[in-house]
This record gives structure tokens, sequence and C-alpha cells, in this order.
């Protein structure tokens, strides 16, 4: 365990001296994009592209001819289910990228504009105009904090046109229903479907998908443009609750590791774990925690370096699945 510790601590390192050498000798000619080398006496900054922090570490062929984490021998002792081994695999990977951004830097995620988000998006005011008695106890709130601001963001207004024939059809209708409270640097997603998934549901080939998805798309983009706007100070984000995940993967993977805690109907305040752990990583890997990882990563200039943990519980009754980030500055 303590060797699997170390080695975790060293990927960042490893990450950055990786795509450095990657850049510079595989592609047979030396790369106009440069990894930022950072040192305590010196720094220069050349951005590298969003393809070299992140589509190269997650699958690339030269990455994963060098990169290997102590997953084989891992997984064989802690007899988990091959769903959980995945997630923990890539929150580890999306992990390792997060904390290569403080060593050899990276290109923070898009600025998105009023207009773009205007052409995919209406916002109106949301329904839930008061927090539930869950995220109250969790958040030590009252139930209706005065800047609580509730919104229901619908892709309804930019058609997408298909591949086959060039004919527009209909919008997603990909929704976020959401809670912001910037008193409290909180978030709580209540309800989220995004366009991608949207697109599937629609049964739209796969060849026609790309047109089919806005620009502003992800939830931890329209999360963090409607954040922007809405806090005096973005950066101090601490907390982000998901209410009642309901995604069959992320399910699973909640299941096994309150099972494997002893406690699969454990109510608030439940089971907490930082990144340092299994349970962390395959939590940060499951599709409710990808949004985490994606925030995480493109706002990391805004935000500074943190250490997240989260805390997973069920309600009492009907029994949904919760989770809370704390996104912890570290320092």
């Amino acid at each position: 365990m303590a060797a699997s510790r170390i080695l975790r601590a060293s990927l960042p390192v490893l990450l950055c001296a990786l795509l450095f050498f990657t850049s510079s000798h595989f592609s047979g000619k030396k790369s106009r994009t440069s990894v930022r080398v950072v040192n305590r006496q010196q720094q220069q900054e050349v951005e590298p592209t969003r393809q070299h922090l992140v589509a190269l570490p997650f699958g690339h062929p030269k990455f994963a001819a060098t990169y290997s984490s102590p997953k084989s021998s891992w997984a064989l002792t802690k007899r988990v289910s091959p769903t959980f081994e995945q997630a923990r695999n890539k929150g580890e990977d999306f992990y390792t990228v997060y904390q290569s951004r403080f060593t050899c830097g990276g290109r923070p995620g898009t600025v998105f504009t009023d207009d773009q988000f205007e052409d995919a998006w209406s916002d109106v005011e949301g329904r839930e105009t008061s927090l539930s008695t869950h995220w109250q106890q969790a958040l030590n709130l009252p139930s209706s904090p005065t800047d609580l601001v509730a919104t229901d963001a619908v892709q309804n207004i930019a058609p997408f046109v298909s591949a086959a024939g060039g004919q527009a059809t209909v919008a997603t209708g990909a929704f976020y229903q959401m809670q912001y409270i910037p008193s409290a640097a909180a978030i709580i997603a209540l309800d989220t479907k995004s366009p991608d998934y949207k697109v599937g549901r629609l049964g739209v080939p796969k060849a026609a998908r790309p047109a089919a998805i806005p620009e502003l798309n992800r939830l931890s983009d329209v999360m963090w443009y409607t954040w922007d706007l809405l806090a005096s100070s973005p950066a101090n984000l601490r907390f982000i609750g998901q209410d009642t995940v309901t995604n069959g993967v992320s399910a699973v993977v909640i299941d096994e590791i309150l099972e494997r805690a002893g406690s699969p109907d454990a109510p608030w305040p439940g089971k907490t774990f930082a990144l340092d752990t299994d349970e962390g990583l395959a939590l940060l890997g499951i599709p409710n925690g990808v949004a985490v990882a994606w925030l995480l990563l493109d706002r990391y200039r805004t935000m500074g370096e943190r250490d997240p943990t989260v805390t997973i519980w069920r309600l009492p009754g009907n029994r949904a699945r919760m989770m809370l980030w704390d996104l912890q500055p570290v320092g």
C-alpha cells in the first residue's frame, strides 16, 4: 500500500515528463506545442493543447505503453467488480491529469459567452426554490437561503442537423435543473440530462451526433457559466451536491462502496472518501463524478489547487443515493 501511494504521488511529475517527451519525439519532428516547465527559480509557459493533457492520458497508446498504475494486483486483492475497477481507473487518470496542472501547466477551459449560451439554451427560473431537508442538513442551511437561485437550463433552442440529407430536426431537450447558493459557496444538481445522453435517447445516428451537440454542452460548463454570473467570488466555490443519483454505472459503484463499508443504507453523514483512496477515485470516475472532474480540470487557474473529498449516503424511505463534493483548498 505504501509503494502504491508513493507511485500515485509521483504520477503528475512522470506525466509532465511523458507529455514533453511525446510531443517532442513521437511525431518525428519537434512539436510546435511544448509543455509548460515549472521550477522554483524560473517559469517558462507555453500552453499545451487539450489533446496533449487530456486525450493523450486517457487511453492514448503512447501513454498506455509508458504509464501503468498499480491496477492488476490491486483489483485481485480487493475483489471488486469490473464496473468499480473501471471507474476507479478512470478517476485515477482524471486526478493524475488534474495534479499535473500544478506541475506542468495546461490550457484552462473555455470561457463561454452569453451568446454561446443563448444560442443553445433557455434558462428559466427553477421550480425548486427551497432546499430539501437533506440539503439543509448536509450544508447546515435554512430551507430558503436569501440568495438561493434555482434555474432550469433547457437545450431547446438550437436545432441540430442530420448528417444524412442535412435535415433540421428538434433540439435535444437536454436539461440541467440546478440550485446555486453563493453565500454557502454551494451548487446542487437536482436533475440533469446532458445533450450527449438525450441525443442517444432520440436515436440520432452516431455520424450525426456531433452536429446535434452544442459547443456549450457539459454539465460542468453550464454549471460554471451560471455560477460565474451569480457569485461575486466564483473562485470560492466549495461544495457541489448531486441529488438522487440514478445513472446506472454511478448507482452500481455507490452501492458497492456502501456495501463494502458495511452500511448499504448509510444515512447522513454517510461515508466520506478522499481522492487518495480507491473509493474516492472510483467516485470521481463514475458519470456523476466526471462533471466535478471536468470542472476541476477546466477551472484550475481560477479555483486554484483543491483536495476534494466526496460523501455518499442514502435517504431513509426511498433510499435515494446522494453525493456531496467538498472541494477543499490546498494550503
